[in-house]
């Protein structure tokens, strides 16, 4: 995949998926010739302001960001939301507010995966996070890190040998606690239109996050999406290959939304992932034009 000049998705440790510090994103993105860089934590505002100190006297621009939670119509959805005041009182609350309800849920996912043959030690994983909300990608990180559960049978697909190898946290959160999957547990996220409304309010734009990903084989529910409100599309996402792409683009040009292109890099947890896997092609500088007068 082509490097880019701009990626509008990026993870920092700020997340409690993500591995690297603001500072250290900005300096990557950086070193690979990103030069528009929108930092899109987890619910979460306060590495922006870290991300912004590290960009002084660096040619990357940040652009202010967050992915939110929500839920449409039963499916799980992550809104961005661009240009966002990260001072506005309910955007900066809300990180406590969803880790709370992922705290929440930690034992019952515990419970799940022990009654598909995979046995968790709780402390062991709340030991690991580091005061963050434990999530399944860590739960498999620990697994796999210890010699009395890495041998567990269920979980060879995730040993570097594996099928399931290349990239095994993610994987094993995609296979076992995504929506849909044996150890999944709802959470009481906030509405696709609570989310939207969130956005607005604080200034911002919202854009549904990487479609292809949530939607799975209902694609067309974009639509209506887009009639909630959601006022442009991630067409250019590292979980869309080409006829995604395509399908997002013709979706986007049709309802005359704004695009975006995001490499939703994470660090550690999606390891085949890297800063600037966002390439948009001819798309590349009406996305930039968009998006420019956003950054800080």
């Amino acid at each position: 995949m082509a490097s880019s000049l701009i990626d509008l998705h990026v993870h920092s440790s700020v997340s409690l998926d993500g591995e690297y510090a603001p500072e250290k994103l900005v300096r990557m993105a950086e070193s690979v010739g990103v030069e528009l860089l929108a930092l899109a934590d987890h619910n979460a505002v306060r590495g922006v302001v870290r991300a912004m100190a590290g960009a002084e006297g660096s040619c990357v621009r940040v652009v202010p960001a967050i992915e939110i939670d929500c839920i449409f119509q039963g499916i799980d959805l992550h809104l961005l939301g661009y240009g966002i005041d990260i001072d506005h009182p309910p955007l900066a609350a809300l990180e406590a507010a969803v880790d709370a309800k992922v705290r929440a849920i930690f034992p019952e996912t515990v419970e799940k995966l022990a009654s598909v043959g995979i046995d968790v030690d709780p402390e062991r994983v709340l030991e690991a996070s580091g005061g963050k909300p434990p999530c399944g990608e860590l739960i498999a990180e620990v697994l796999l890190a210890h010699e009395d559960t890495r041998h567990n049978p269920a979980l060879a697909p995730y040993l570097p040998t594996g099928k399931r190898g290349d990239m095994p946290n993610i994987n094993f959160y995609r296979d076992f606690c995504a929506q849909g999957k044996p150890a999944y547990v709802p959470i009481d996220f906030m509405s696709l239109s609570e989310a939207i409304q969130l956005v607005k309010q604080s200034g911002g734009i919202p854009l549904i996050a990487h479609p292809g990903a949530n939607l799975h084989a209902d694609l067309e529910r974009i639509d209506a999406i887009l009639d909630a409100g959601v006022e442009g599309i991630e067409v250019y996402s590292t979980y869309h290959d080409e006829a995604l792409t395509a399908f997002f683009r013709q979706k986007a040009t049709q309802h005359g939304v704004l695009m975006s292109c995001g490499s939703d890099f994470h660090g550690k947890n999606k390891p085949l992932i890297h800063i600037g896997d966002s390439y948009a092609g001819e798309d590349e500088a009406v996305i930039r034009a968009a998006m420019l007068p956003l950054a800080l």
